[in-house]
């Protein structure tokens, strides 16, 4: 079976939209267009019988979350909302536009030496000081890097929860497989226990068991006879080997204590798959939440987990949790948007200019003295406006608070960094470890195995104890379920390793 483990989707619905369309618009032909559509359709079909028609993997689940994970929408739909501020700080001020007209006595004007003045139009567009508008567009870009870097950790957070949730699945699967198979066999001994018990008769030619002719060699060396007293009582040769067993209390034979503690391990076993089927509804109830969506099929885990292996050296994941991590990524752009934000301070400080015209409408006047119309030709007029930034303790508490935030910037990205060294080194403990317990328990597997295979073979020929068959038993269903236990931790490590050190290849 395949590992699904291995994949890191990044869902852009804005950028897969706009992708589509570009690739719907691109064809000019109209057969061409009709071609692509059919294809399309048809390829969509194909997806869509085959998604419904097989089993989802760790991939679809993966793709569920982050299409309808409400968290995941709103933090990139805040990484769009800071995009859209990118134009705003590079934008100049809106020009200012005013239009003034003259009310007096004798009408609409004012009389003036140039004619009378019926109203003027100024325009007037302010320029900030040199290099303010790249600094505020800088801001705003390493705000909105900030705002991606949030979206990628609570993307990788809720692919870590998703993997966590199918990795508890399948651990929970895999256990109840144990149960069930272990149910078996304990079924299947309760019947020889039974059959032992029913007929009462001991195997023949043992190679442990008692026999009528067979001489013992006694601890100083002296052979022993097989009929030798117990107490005063003499043990009488031809008695049955069901009068053996009550007379010494041996195995030769079953009993009716076998066969109760054998349904006794069954009835404790059944509790146990009791317990885990609650629990796998209970995390089928979380991995359908975690989704957001409707699963009509039931959450099916895969049926082997191979052992995992780390994705680099392990100098290669601290420098990738360097350089990769989203957490340290966003510390590092609010450093440079607190950089970008002084020296906007700084700029703002100075004078701002502005430039702009004034149009003014004139008509004819009446001399009286000369009787004739003087003036009446319109006038356009340029202006020149200068700022003057005289209250400076705004500006510099403006460069101080952006001082004050970038090194504040900077002891949060030293934190984090450390603080994601020491998780990164405790996680990669506990994956040695768990890496040894893996090693040792496949050799506890093994040797439990040849034991038991030997108590089962001395139980079935007549030789055997059930309570350490039993014991044997239960240590091996233990071992088995500790083993299946780790490797789902070393898997859920390996998630958590990738998801602080920002590896993409999953």
């Amino acid at each position: 079976m395949h590992n699904s483990a291995n994949l890191k989707i990044t869902w852009y619905p804005q950028i897969f939209k706009k992708s589509l369309q570009h690739a719907l618009i691109i064809p000019a032909n109209a057969e061409v267009v009709n071609l692509v559509k059919i294809t399309g359709l048809a390829t969509a079909l194909v997806l869509v019988a085959l998604f419904n028609a097989s089993a989802q993997t760790l991939n679809d689940y993966l793709q569920l979350a982050a299409e309808n994970n409400p968290l995941l929408k709103a933090r990139y739909h805040a990484y769009l909302a800071a995009l859209e501020k990118i134009p705003q700080a590079r934008a100049l001020p809106d020009p200012q536009l005013s239009v003034n007209m003259f009310v007096s006595p004798d009408g609409l004007y004012m009389d003036r030496f140039m004619g009378r003045q019926l109203s003027e139009i100024s325009v007037m567009q302010m320029f900030p000081w040199a290099g303010i508008r790249r600094a505020a567009q800088d801001e705003a870009t390493s705000m909105a890097r900030m705002k991606w870097e949030a979206y990628v950790e609570a993307q990788n957070n809720l692919f870590h929860e998703v993997r966590t949730l199918w990795y508890q699945l399948y651990e929970t699967d895999k256990q109840l497989q144990l149960l069930a198979e272990e149910q078996n066999l304990l079924k299947t001994l309760e019947q020889i226990a039974l059959v032992r018990y029913t007929t009462g008769q001991s195997m023949v030619g043992l190679p442990f068991s008692p026999s009528e002719n067979k001489v013992s060699s006694s601890p100083a060396g002296q052979p022993a006879m097989s009929n030798m007293t117990m107490g005063s009582t003499p043990v009488n040769k031809s008695a049955s080997p069901a009068s053996m067993n009550n007379m010494t209390g041996s195995s030769t034979t079953g009993s009716m204590a076998d066969v109760l503690r054998i349904r006794l391990q069954i009835k404790e076993l059944d509790a146990q798959v009791a317990k885990l089927t609650h629990q796998r509804v209970q995390l089928s109830s979380r991995f359908v939440n975690l989704l957001n969506t409707d699963v009509n099929q039931p959450i099916e885990s895969i049926d082997t987990l191979t052992e995992p292996s780390l994705p680099a050296a392990v100098e290669a994941m601290r420098d990738s949790l360097i350089v990769r991590n989203p957490m340290i990524k966003m510390n590092r752009w609010e450093e440079q948007a607190r950089e970008a934000q002084l020296r906007m301070s700084d700029r703002m400080a100075r004078p701002m200019m502005g430039i702009g015209l004034t149009y003014m409408i004139f008509r004819p006047r009446l001399d009286e003295m000369m009787n004739m119309n003087m003036g009446g030709e319109n006038m356009l007029m340029p202006m020149f406006t200068l700022s003057v930034p005289i209250y400076q303790k705004k500006y510099k508490a403006l460069k101080n608070e952006a001082a004050l935030m970038k090194t504040s910037a900077q002891f949060n990205s030293a934190a984090a960094k450390t603080e994601l060294e020491n998780e990164l080194e405790r996680l990669l403990n506990e994956w040695s470890d768990n890496l040894s317990t893996l090693q040792l328990l496949g050799q506890q597997i093994e040797f439990s195995q040849h034991i038991l295979a030997l108590l089962t073979t001395a139980y079935e020929t007549g030789n055997g104890n059930m309570d350490e068959l039993l014991r044997q038993r239960q240590a091996l269903l233990n071992y088995r379920k500790e083993q299946v236990s780790t490797l789902v931790a070393q898997h859920i490590l390996l998630s958590a390793i990738k998801n602080i050190t920002g590896t993409t290849s999953f």
